[in-house]
């Protein structure tokens, strides 16, 4: 797990000999393991990524021509067993099936609500933070393994087609990254 700056640290001291293995991408899994200055009660743990840690590994692959591509997983992987990520527990009214599902038993992952403005207002905070602090120039934005749109116990989206619903999301996703 590169979670922290400690970690980002010490791969950095590797990459010069990945380079030379050829290695020449890393996407990196940020998620909610970042200090957001927008909102920091969706940070992750004690100890996140820093933007100055960001920043250093970031300029540390470039050094060694290495594509630096920040994640963050969209949609689903809100959850993973019986802990919920930060967004869905900080506001469970961003969640697709509220109520649903105590203590995660019966779903692979839990999932935001695409159709909630709200969501997207936070989510494009922290990844625009994010893609800043990493200087990254693209982003991965997960969105696979999403289960749940659609369901009886989803309030927005119960009897929609989740392919025009999970298309939505990615549009949205798409607008604001790409052309905004």
């Amino acid at each position: 797990d590169y979670n922290n700056d400690s970690a980002l640290d010490a791969l950095g001291q590797n990459l010069e000999n990945l380079s030379k293995q050829g290695i020449n991408v890393i996407i990196l899994e940020v998620d909610y393991n970042f200090a957001f200055k927008s909102h920091p009660e969706l940070r992750r743990g004690t100890n996140p990524i820093t933007p100055s840690g960001a920043q250093r590994f970031a300029a540390l692959c470039r050094k060694f021509n290495i594509r630096l591509i920040p994640e963050f997983q969209s949609l689903g992987h809100q959850s993973w067993k019986a802990e919920t990520f930060p967004l869905l527990s900080v506001y469970p009214a961003f969640d697709l099936t509220p109520g649903a599902f105590p203590n995660n038993d019966g779903i692979y992952c839990r999932e935001w609500d695409p159709l909630n403005p709200e969501v997207w207002r936070v989510i494009f905070q922290l990844m625009d933070e994010i893609i800043d602090a990493f200087r990254a120039d693209a982003f991965h934005a997960g969105l696979d393994e999403v289960f749940l749109l659609g369901s009886e116990l989803s309030p927005s989206t119960k009897g929609k087609d989740s392919g025009v619903v999970f298309a939505k999301a990615v549009n949205e996703i798409y607008f604001h990254l790409v052309r905004k």
